[in-house]
């Protein structure tokens, strides 16, 4: 499936309200690459990609843009 036209179920949802119910210092630690998290309405300062975003791009030299 196309990761664009898909959108986050409702476990997305739920992890979404224990972090602002249950756990204020939470944060969400994924290796999914699809933004789904983010989509979902998590805040990006408590989302960890660990393996980056299929939705960013940067280059490998320092100092560079992202796009």
């Amino acid at each position: 499936r196309n990761a664009t036209e898909n959108e986050p179920h409702a476990g997305y949802h739920i992890i979404n309200r224990w972090m602002a119910e249950r756990l204020e210092d939470g944060f969400i630690h994924t290796t999914n690459t699809d933004g789904y998290h983010l989509r979902s309405g998590a805040p990006s300062e408590r989302v960890m990609e660990i393996h980056g975003s299929m939705w960013r791009l940067q280059c490998l030299e320092a100092c560079t843009p992202q796009y």
